[in-house]
């Protein structure tokens, strides 16, 4: 795997909602990564130094385009996994692991979580 371009990617998202978080890997220079034989794996926490809330590893909630070669993942946060989460700000990344074992983060932000009134 070549060196990852790491992109902050900030969401917002409602509590007890689904959303698919729909991602590309480039490298360095702008250009698609290839996903074959990788795992990726998304989490998220209330901060980066503290214990993961939701943890997906793929095929779990994540899955690679059919085409591993265009660098497309989506991750596919379910609503059972936010319901009775507190509104406010939560820390998440990805981490994508290649076929020869290298891993590198590829992106990381800010969750704005907010509460739903229709959860």
């Amino acid at each position: 795997m070549t060196i990852v371009r790491l992109v902050p990617q900030d969401i917002e998202l409602f509590a007890g909602k689904d959303k698919n978080l729909n991602c590309t890997v480039r490298d360095q220079n702008n250009q698609v990564v290839d996903l074959t034989g990788a795992t990726i794996r998304w989490a998220l926490s209330k901060t980066a130094k503290s214990t993961k809330l939701i943890d997906y590893t793929s095929p779990t909630n994540i899955a690679i385009d059919g085409d591993p070669t265009t660098g497309k993942f989506v991750v596919s946060i379910q609503d059972a996994d936010t319901t009775g989460l507190p509104g406010g700000d939560y820390y998440h990344e990805a981490k994508v692991t290649s076929a020869a074992g290298l891993e590198t983060t590829v992106f990381y932000g800010t969750v704005e979580m907010r509460d739903s009134i229709t959860e």
